[in-house]
């Protein structure tokens, strides 16, 4: 992943939900056939990542400074 900027966040709301293995931040609920349970509120469900298909509980992160740092500490992996 190229490195990111705070700039380049300036419209995403705080705190900053992700993937908690890739750092995506289109985690979504997981479907029925995914594991989630039909009907149930997003916050009660399992979510999944879309790009790495992660499933479980995503990282919050109260700014977005600390999802920056975040990505970097990924990259350095």
């Amino acid at each position: 992943m190229p490195p990111v900027s705070v700039a380049e966040l300036e419209g995403i709301p705080e705190p900053v939900v992700a993937c908690a293995d890739c750092g995506y931040l289109g985690v979504r609920a997981a479907r029925g056939e995914e594991g989630g349970i039909p009907g149930a509120s997003e916050l009660m469900s399992e979510r999944v990542c879309p790009r790495c298909g992660y499933q479980g509980i995503p990282i919050e992160l109260p700014t977005r400074e600390d999802y920056v740092e975040y990505l970097r500490e990924l990259a350095a992996e």
